[in-house]
């Protein structure tokens, strides 16, 4: 049945169908509408896998428009690239749907959930498959109309960042439209796998920014990148996990490596390739620097998403190879793990009612697995080896030095690389915070009864623990087989000595090793002191009460944790490791102004609009005479200038 062109219409279908159905159906019957989201899913992913194996295929549906030379049809085509870009969003569905099952219980409104879920499938498989720009841009644009169904699934408050959320890419969208119209202007076709343009005359760079904005500000790359902590703050964690977490990069990512290895030549050390990996250092390293400071734990893990762009935006702005599959590479370990540290956070508030890491703590000895698979996708983004975010980072790191050794280039590569590792260390830093306040910390007293999630959520996050772990592993089986592919016949050497089987086997003897001395000495037995401050032990008795601020300015955090305290009983949150951070001279003022949204393109951009909005709501005030008199001057003013264009004329 697949071997057949139409068949490549079958992943938009069967999730389109399953999705109107669960829509539909008014009668609610236990499981029903979970069995098939599951069942679409799991579908779905198996034609995927089907597509992915039969290698290239074309079909044209049906033409939508065909007039004065321009056609605009249902074609699609499937390819090695948009294939794996397709298996990879299937299969995160149904992790996602499966996880689903007990996060969603009992919520009332599952139903649109499980349903958009599948929508949301639908058009992104609409969007990968499409061969022709326009029909492209229309899935896109029903994606952000689905990613603003799903936010507004949230918590209270959850409208405004699902509006800020579809203005933005709904915005994006706009611009690429621009951007596809001066692409046919240039070349004549909407057809994808038709385009190749240099980048020559400015017609050219624009229709190139247009569709790079768009790509941006689906992957949630700076300065487009505020609509993603905003929705971590009130949106379901598992859409959280579903959106930013994974087939929002798939796709961004994917468009933009399109952009530049297929729609446009994009030649390493050319302006655009720079700009590209300027955006990139700046997202890794302003991102992480949010992340550090942050103590809402899915907010957190939301700039850490947008900071891991910034690696996959350097790597393919380098131009070469190595940095190519580098950042794709980077992609897909990001959904891996970043999918698992939602859905792990997604688990923790699922027991805990709260994802403040204030108020958490302890959560190790009582969820043992959801503390492991944090554990694991913590290290992996934090690109330690052997697991896959360390090899990713590795030939994003090559590319950027294979790039710096070109004459006349010999100052780039050592600050966008030290940017990069740097970013890493802060990443690490963020994650010892995390996991020192969740789950190594002491027990706060709403954690003695909490347990470890059920089967149906866990199991997601071992498997996910599984492919950090293995394709860390097995990383270059991955690259040859699935990403080498996408690079085509460009000659890409990688160099080094890293072999991730022997490196295993190194860092397991070790922490063998650090396992018998902690076993066999007596550092179990926890050492009691008394309290001190500056060096010097108190004199306060046992049960007084001090008062303590740990700030000199009022701040939420401030009214969060200050107040009086058993000083014997006293303990500093973890989350506030690198609070001093912020007190800093050169990083003080950056800190305010990013806390006032000042680097918030959307609110900069809403400003001058709120203004307009307050003007027109003063004059739409509902009284008949006044609307009369705006539209008698109005036509007054239209008849002037045709009077006025007239007489110009003769």
């Amino acid at each position: 049945m697949l071997s057949s062109p139409s068949a490549l219409f079958l992943p938009v279908l069967i999730p389109l169908v399953f999705g109107i159905f669960i829509l539909v159906i008014r009668r609610e019957h236990r499981w029903v509408k979970e069995t098939l989201a599951i069942l679409g899913m799991t579908v779905t992913f198996i034609v995927s896998l089907r597509l992915f194996l039969s290698g290239t295929n074309q079909c044209e549906v049906f033409s939508l428009v065909s007039w004065e030379g321009i056609e605009i049809g249902f074609s699609l085509i499937a390819y090695h690239f948009n294939c794996f870009i397709l298996l990879a969003t299937t299969f995160f569905g149904i992790l996602v749907s499966v996880y689903s099952v007990r996060k969603m219980e009992g919520d009332p409104r599952s139903r649109q959930y499980y349903a958009y879920l599948l929508l949301t499938v639908a058009a992104a498989a609409g969007s990968i498959l499409s061969d022709n720009l326009v029909v492209f841009l229309l899935f896109w644009g029903v994606l952000a109309v689905l990613l603003y169904l799903l936010i507004c699934l949230g918590a209270r408050g959850s409208e405004r960042a699902g509006m800020k959320a579809l203005l933005m890419v709904g915005g994006s969208d706009v611009i690429m439209l621009l951007g596809a119209g001066i692409i046919f202007y240039l070349t004549g076709t909407f057809r994808m796998s038709e385009l190749s343009l240099p980048l020559e005359g400015w017609l050219t760079y624009v229709a190139f920014f247009c569709l790079l904005i768009g790509a941006l500000t689906k992957a949630g790359a700076m300065p487009f990148h505020s609509w993603i902590p905003d929705s971590a703050e009130t949106a379901p964690v598992p859409v959280m996990a579903f959106l930013p977490g994974s087939i929002d990069k798939l796709l961004g990512i994917y468009l933009l490596t399109r952009i530049c290895l297929d729609f446009f030549q994009v030649i390493p050390l050319s302006a655009v390739s720079i700009i590209l990996m300027v955006i990139g250092s700046v997202t890794i390293i302003a991102a992480v620097g949010m992340a550090v400071v942050q103590k809402h734990l899915v907010k957190l893990l939301a700039f850490h998403a947008v900071s891991q762009v910034g690696y996959m935006v350097l790597g393919i702005g380098t131009g070469l190879p190595i940095g190519i599959i580098g950042g794709l590479f980077h992609m897909i370990n990001n959904c891996v793990y970043k999918t698992s540290l939602f859905l792990c956070a997604g688990a923790v508030e699922h027991r805990t009612n709260t994802v403040q890491l204030e108020r958490l703590g302890g959560l190790a000895s009582v969820m043992p697995v959801t503390f492991f698979s944090s554990l694991v996708a913590a290290l992996a983004i934090s690109g330690i080896p052997p697991l896959n975010g360390f090899f990713s980072k590795w030939m994003i790191y090559q590319g950027v030095i294979e790039l710096g050794q070109s004459e006349g280039s010999v100052w780039l590569f050592p600050i966008f690389l030290t940017v990069a590792a740097f970013g890493s260390v802060l990443t690490f830093a963020s994650f010892v915070k995390t996991l020192h306040s969740a789950f190594l910390g002491g027990h706060s007293r709403a954690m003695f009864k909490t347990t470890e999630v059920k089967a149906s959520m866990w199991m997601p996050l071992v498997i996910l623990s599984v492919f950090a772990i293995s394709m860390g592993l097995f990383a270059s089986t991955v690259v040859r087989y699935f990403l080498t592919p996408i690079v085509g016949d460009r000659p890409m050497t990688i160099s080094g000595a890293w072999t991730p089987g022997l490196a295993a086997i190194f860092i397991l003897a070790g922490l063998g090793v650090g396992a018998l001395v902690y076993l066999m000495t007596g550092t179990r037995r926890a050492r009691v002191s008394p309290s001190f401050v500056g060096g010097e032990v108190t004199k306060y008795e046992a049960g007084k009460m001090v008062s303590i601020h740990l700030y000199p300015k009022s701040t939420e955090e401030e009214e969060l944790i200050g107040g009086s305290f058993d000083y014997e009983g006293l303990k500093i949150p973890a989350s506030h490791f690198y609070d001093s951070i912020r007190t800093i001279a050169l990083l003080r003022e950056v800190y305010k102004v990013a806390g006032d949204r000042f680097f918030d393109l959307y609110e900069q951009i809403s400003k001058p609009f709120s203004v307009a909005i307050r003007i027109l709501r003063r004059v739409h005030n509902g009284a008949l005479p006044d609307y009369i008199g705006l539209c008698f001057l109005g036509g007054s003013v239209i008849i002037f200038v045709l009077l006025l264009l007239h007489f110009r004329l003769v």
